[in-house]
C-alpha cells in the first residue's frame, strides 16, 4: 500500500481573490529594477508596494472630499 501523504491546502492568492484586480503599468526599466531590487531587500512584492503607494495617495483626497483633516483615518 503506498503512503499516501496529506494534502497540501493552498492559502489563496491575489489571482483568486475578487476583492483584488490585476493592474498594470509602464514604468522605466531602471526604475523597475531599483524598485525590484529594494523590494527584495526588504523581503516585499510589488503588489504590496503599490497598494501602499496607491493608499497614501487616494487617502488624503478622499479625506479633503469628506471634509475630514489630513492623514488617515
Amino acid at each position: 500500500m503506498p503512503n499516501k501523504s496529506p494534502k497540501r491546502t493552498r492559502v489563496q492568492g491575489r489571482r483568486s481573490d475578487p476583492e483584488y484586480a490585476q493592474v498594470g503599468a509602464y514604468v522605466p526599466r531602471k526604475l523597475h529594477t531599483q524598485v525590484k531590487i529594494q523590494l527584495l531587500n526588504q523581503k516585499k512584492d510589488f503588489s504590496e508596494l503599490i497598494e501602499e503607494l496607491l493608499e497614501d495617495w487616494i487617502q488624503p483626497l478622499l479625506n479633503k472630499k469628506n471634509g475630514l483633516p489630513e492623514g488617515k483615518p
